[in-house]
């Protein structure tokens, strides 16, 4: 594996860099691109900055710079380097996966358990509860100069990829870093108001939709939303996301799944946990991946199929 220090190295070797991160962008993944891409243009990189698709969390416009965002495939060989942030596989990149493995010089920048060796150059910690943690730990080696800009993005992804320090990956490095980041400047009443405490209307009406179509299973519990139903909510599937740890938030259940239609007969299959269920173990077997108490896959299926295989994974998991 490529160590952190190997890393600043690589990066000085290249003029041009393209960063990406996950399809379906959350917190952590705009995090570390955010930082890292800040980081790199601060030092005199030429710096594009790659997203799947327009399809992102509202509040992300009043905290990230969003508009430097390009969404369409592009040429691999403009840039002398490609960087995947927050990615563990190569179809994580949605439409970039091709343009990203055809290059020859490329570096993943991650926090989950890597499948493959999908890239030239590979730097993973799982023991991080967020990417951003490693991010924090490569600009800190770079000596480099952590704005509170950069900061802010970091903190973002800390707090989002714990759920503001109460899930159950959270340990003393989050507090740590946090700290530090406080110390550079991070506006966390900022990331804490547009996180935690401010809902647009879509967001409310996923919620309540939620809800409302919630199927319960002894301790196990589903939510299917299709495309036909986010059109009717005015909604899309980053206003979906901030409800991802909703399931488990109910007493008594130790399994909770939210499929949302992405495209038609396709879902994608967000899942978070109790401490007695590895739901990475389910998403691996399923092609998808992530951390022992959130995961996530996808399903290709009609919606009536979906519920079968849902149903069927709950009766394969034994408490």
């Amino acid at each position: 594996m490529t160590t952190l220090t190997e890393i600043i190295d690589i990066i000085n070797q290249a003029k041009t860099i393209a960063i990406m991160g996950h399809k379906y962008p959350d917190g952590d993944s705009f995090g570390s691109l955010f930082a890292l891409g800040t980081y790199l243009e601060n030092i005199g990189k030429k710096v594009t900055y790659y997203c799947d698709n327009r399809d992102i969390k509202p509040y992300f416009q009043f905290i990230f710079p969003v508009k430097k965002l390009k969404y369409a495939k592009f040429k691999p060989s403009k840039f002398d380097l490609l960087i995947a942030v927050d990615s563990s596989s190569p179809n994580r990149l949605g439409i970039h996966e091709d343009s990203f493995t055809k290059h020859k010089n490329t570096l993943v920048i991650d926090h989950h358990i890597q499948q493959e060796q999908w890239s030239k150059y590979i730097y993973f910690d799982e023991k991080r509860a967020s990417n951003c943690e490693n991010v924090y730990s490569l600009l800190t080696i770079a000596n480099a100069e952590i704005t509170p800009d950069i900061a802010t993005y970091l903190y973002l992804g800390v707090s989002s990829d714990t759920g503001s320090f109460k899930h159950y990956n959270t340990n003393q490095n989050c507090f740590t870093v946090a700290s530090k980041l406080l110390e550079y400047g991070a506006d966390i009443h900022k990331v804490n108001d547009y996180l935690y405490r401010y809902y647009t209307s879509s967001q409310i009406q996923t919620e309540k939709f939620i809800l409302n179509n919630l199927v319960i299973n002894s301790n196990f519990a589903y939510v299917i939303i299709t495309m036909k139903d986010l059109d009717e909510m005015r909604a899309n599937k980053g206003d979906v996301s901030m409800h991802s740890d909703k399931l488990i938030s109910f007493a008594g259940i130790d399994l909770g799944i939210i499929a949302t239609e992405t495209k038609p007969n396709y879902f994608d299959l967000s899942m978070r946990s109790s401490e007695k269920v590895n739901v990475q173990e389910i998403a691996v077997k399923n092609g998808g991946g992530g951390h022992k108490r959130a995961a996530g896959c996808n399903y290709e299926g009609t919606k009536e199929d979906l519920i079968k295989f849902i149903n069927q994974l709950f009766m394969e998991i034994k408490l």
